[in-house]
């Protein structure tokens, strides 16, 4: 049937209006990026890596416009936290990177009086003296002033599992058998109660943390 003038405008409206509905949600979607999963099987794949740093550098920029909110400080704060982990990853990058942002992120989160985010980047930092430098006085004074800022979180969104771990491989390194085996059985403790990592890490963290008490008994030719 033949269309009225009337029923033609109102097509024309509804159109209209579709196509701004959908520009507005796309505009919204390119101001806040979605930061996606790394794939670490994909650390040595260049353009891969590359496209990750810039995704995240405009999800920096982006929030920078946004109004101060607690919800939106997190957002700021992930961006960081987000593009450190990318320049940690990133086997190409041989820089430091990772501990700028890293650092940044751990002042802002001070500023910003968000401890967990604070923990988060002070675990970054933690690793490039501890994996890059060998520093591992100063990684652990790090993983120290961690644990005492996870005191004052909830366990179930604590990182304080990640410190006694990363204390353990300090412990190790110094050959302080006894410390490493009760930071990773520490380790091993929370893992469990935190809901912030899915089941599935969880279960490979563990193993991770059992095969790692494994070695420190085998260190002491404690076979059995």
């Amino acid at each position: 049937s033949t269309a009225t003038p009337f029923e033609w405008l109102l097509m024309k409206r509804l159109v209209i209006w579709f196509l701004l509905f959908n520009t507005i949600g796309f505009c919204r979607a390119q101001l806040r990026p979605v930061l996606p999963d790394l794939n670490f099987d994909r650390r040595g794949d260049f353009h891969y890596m590359d496209s990750l740093r810039n995704l995240a550098h405009r999800h920096i920029k982006s929030t920078e416009r946004l109004p101060h909110t607690s919800k939106n400080d997190t957002i700021r704060l992930e961006g960081l936290r987000y593009l450190a982990i990318v320049f940690k990853q990133w086997r190409h990058d041989k820089s430091d990177s990772s501990f700028y942002y890293a650092n940044r992120l751990v002042q802002q989160a001070k500023h910003l009086n968000n401890p967990l985010y604070q923990v988060r980047g002070l675990m970054l930092e933690e690793y490039f003296y501890r994996v890059r430098k060998n520093d591992y006085p100063k990684a652990l004074q790090i993983n120290q002033e961690a644990s005492k800022l996870c005191s004052g979180l909830p366990r179930a969104s604590s990182p304080l599992w990640q410190v006694q771990m990363n204390m353990g491989d300090i412990y190790v390194v110094l050959r302080d058998y006894p410390k490493a085996l009760q930071s990773y059985q520490a380790s091993l403790t929370l893992l469990p109660i935190n809901t912030l990592v899915s089941k599935q890490n969880q279960k490979l963290l563990m193993a991770q943390v059992v095969s790692q008490i494994g070695e420190v008994y085998d260190r002491q030719s404690k076979v059995d």
